[in-house]
């Protein structure tokens, strides 16, 4: 004979039941896929590196086309373009720098970051591999496409794979790793700062023209004209992963993930490099998995939005600028890639799970890709009412892009 349940299980059963049926499940206006090659293979993958919204609306991704198998393995860097009615308008190869003395060498081309400027063109990271029988190199590469998918131009920026950050400040195009280097939008090279000490994921501008570099263990801040104002250790015991902001009065908000997995460490600093003060986030779940970013947003007010996760849980929280918590929330929803802030309400992305929260931490609507995604990718961009979120998603034996609009209701 099963029990009956007590009057505290049927009051938690119905609490459960009220929640559930404050969150919205969402249909997404469109959902447009793309799978480079897959016409030709059933290996194929595309990975969606990076997505940005350009000033006409349209949705620039910035991908990697693979060809698996050790004999005919492939990489491309692509770039692909959506309208905002979720046709592709266009797709992209970069045709990079070759080195090969005699011809013996295969290559592999990447894209990292991506950013566009207000005429729609678009920049990018690219790292190739190039392979022999006996080496493997690699070099990093800034390219740029037009609004009409034709490469205007690629300057080479070093002989590593170390760029990571990239920034459109004005009418400069900023890109940055053991270097920080400075082009015209026509690509015409105007600085070179180098940094051995510290490679940069993550790059930030002050309204003064200052820039403060973070990830790779450090946290840099440098004047307009490149010269180091201080530097400051970040975590030891943390990752390479971190990001930063500048507040509306100066501040500079770092981030670090740090352990155990899915915890986050975030820091205000003063314009001189004092430390203001440095809150711990937990961990929102136990995990043997990947972690997310430790990812921060600022309002009109000042205040602060900081996201963390891993594999199993992801945590939200709202900071006062003093640091001090309105509130902070877990639940078991997975890894959280990517965040973005309208008017006080927190949009997340990741594990093909995309969430909305309200003004007070609720979580108000979610919807989900149906298909199984690679959980260290999804971005989310952001036009006026319109959100997109984008994965590499399985899809023609393989996976691609898989980018969806919604409409924030």
């Amino acid at each position: 004979m099963r029990a009956a349940p007590s009057p505290k299980t049927f009051g938690l059963l119905a609490f459960v039941a009220i929640l559930a049926a404050c969150t919205a499940a969402v249909t997404p206006e469109w959902v447009a896929t793309y799978n480079h090659g897959a016409t030709s293979s059933d290996n194929r993958i595309t990975w969606l590196n990076d997505m940005v919204v350009d000033s006409y609306g349209d949705v620039l991704v910035a991908g990697t086309a693979n060809q698996t198998g050790l004999s005919e393995r492939q990489e491309e860097a692509v770039f692909v373009k959506f309208s905002p009615t979720g046709d592709r308008l266009w797709v992209g190869t970069a045709s990079l720098q070759r080195t090969d003395d005699n011809g013996s060498a295969r290559f592999f081309d990447d894209t990292r970051a991506l950013v566009a400027d207000n005429q729609g063109n678009l920049y990018s990271i690219a790292i190739t591999q190039r392979t022999t029988d006996n080496s493997t190199g690699f070099t990093s590469h800034l390219v740029s496409f037009d609004r009409n998918g034709e490469q205007r131009w690629t300057r080479k920026l070093s002989d590593q794979e170390d760029m990571r950050a990239l920034a459109i400040n004005g009418d400069q195009v900023v890109v940055s790793g053991l270097s920080t280097q400075r082009f015209s939008l026509t690509g015409d090279k105007l600085s070179h700062v180098d940094h051995p000490e510290h490679s940069a994921w993550h790059i930030a501008f002050s309204s003064n023209g200052n820039y403060a570099l973070t990830g790779g263990w450090k946290i840099s801040l440098f004047s307009a004209a490149g010269e180091l104002l201080w530097q400051a250790d970040a975590d030891e015991e943390g990752t390479a992963l971190g990001e930063s902001l500048f507040t509306m009065d100066g501040d500079l908000i770092t981030t670090q993930s740090v352990e155990p997995r899915g915890a986050g460490l975030v820091t205000r600093w003063n314009q001189n490099g004092q430390k203001l003060w440095q809150k711990t986030l937990t961990a929102p779940a136990s995990s043997y998995g990947l972690m997310g970013p430790v990812l921060v947003a600022e309002d009109y007010r000042g205040d602060l939005y900081v996201v963390t996760s891993n594999a199993d849980g992801r945590r939200i929280a709202k900071m006062d600028g003093l640091g001090g918590f309105y509130w902070n929330k877990a639940n078991r929803n997975g890894i959280v890639q990517d965040m973005a802030l309208i008017n006080g309400e927190v949009f997340v992305v990741g594990d093909g799970r995309n969430e909305k929260y309200d003004t007070n931490g609720q979580l108000v609507a979610e919807s989900k890709t149906g298909r199984a995604v690679q959980i260290t990718q999804g971005r989310v961009a952001v036009d006026g009412d319109h959100i997109y979120a984008g994965y590499a998603a399985t899809m023609d034996g393989g996976m691609g892009l898989h980018v969806s609009q919604f409409k924030n209701r």
